[in-house]
């Protein structure tokens, strides 16, 4: 009799499990968007199509879950968090989970200018993908620094500054801190010899100030600050910063082992990595499967002069 009642109970359990998981299932929609941005002068064709693939999210997001009111009650501040996703300077109801699909197209217009016929390039942006109403989330500060002040904040770098990063959260949970190329994602956060084997996220308490990747500020007993310099070889390029947090533990994608750079620096190497499409997916399935996962983007160049 006493295993029969344990089969019962293990059967209910998976009865719940599968019904929680059709439920959450449910709740992810397919949308569609597009938006349509002319090219300025000072911006590159890539800044242009990224802020185009912005815009064409925010569209398919207000498609599918409406436009954000400032009066509604639903949106407001509660205990550090807010109910609401924001992209760019844009509120929305929706969050983005995974791109399916998304083509450029570019058209050139002929105006009538100040001293004659101009040529103007306008580049669309069409996008499928999944979403999912937003859910409270922790209303988190970032900013990038180019020295260990928080007054030194910045997004454009000379090539052989160091990187730092500041931090606070209204709710304690876990942290990491990735540099994303075209190509690959360097996880800079945790640090390469902290002992957290199992997770490896950085545990951050709540209202608590953080300048990451300065020497004297180790907040963690466990390892040496990596300090971070960027660099390049291009005239200009452009990267990614994601801050990453999260109320629960979340599990890091596998990365591939730091690489020395001792013929552009003797002594220096690249933090840890994983292929850029390998990361985008390990976003997509945490934006999926939790309720408090946020990643937060900062775009900075890097300028060798």
């Amino acid at each position: 009799m006493p295993y029969k009642k344990i089969i019962l109970v293990l059967f209910a359990l998976i009865l719940f499990i599968i019904s929680g998981n059709i439920a959450f299932g449910q709740e992810i929609k397919r949308t569609t968007g597009k938006a349509q941005i002319r090219q300025e002068i000072n911006k590159t064709k890539e800044q242009v199509r990224e802020k185009a693939e912005e815009l064409a999210i925010i569209d398919a997001l207000e498609n599918e879950f409406g436009t954000y009111v400032g009066q509604e009650t639903d949106m407001s501040l509660n205990d550090g968090k807010i109910s609401f996703n924001t992209i760019g300077t844009t509120k929305v109801k929706g969050e983005w989970v995974e791109t399916t699909d998304i083509s450029f197209e570019e058209e050139k217009r002929e105006i009538k200018g100040q001293y004659g016929k101009e040529l103007e390039i306008w580049i669309t942006c069409c996008i499928k993908g999944k979403a999912k109403k937003a859910t409270p989330k922790a209303d988190i500060f970032y900013q990038t620094l180019n020295c260990p002040n928080t007054e030194c904040r910045t997004v454009e770098y000379i090539s052989g500054e160091q990187l730092y990063l500041n931090f606070k959260t209204p709710v304690s949970g876990y942290l990491s801190i990735w540099l994303c190329d075209n190509d690959k994602a360097y996880r800079l956060l945790p640090y390469e010899n902290m002992k957290d084997k199992e997770y490896n996220v950085c545990s951050v308490k709540a209202d608590k100030d953080y300048v990451f990747f300065a020497k004297e500020n180790n907040y963690f007993k466990d390892a040496a600050v990596d300090e971070q310099e960027l660099f390049t070889n291009s005239k200009i390029e452009y990267n990614t910063i994601y801050i990453i947090f999260s109320e629960q533990h979340y599990v890091k994608p596998i990365l591939n082992n730091a690489q020395d750079l001792d013929e552009y620096k003797k002594g220096y190497k690249t933090p840890k990595s994983v292929d850029i499409d390998t990361f985008k997916k390990w976003l997509s399935l945490n934006r999926a499967t939790s309720g408090s996962f946020l990643d937060k983007k900062i775009k900075i160049s890097i300028a060798n002069k």
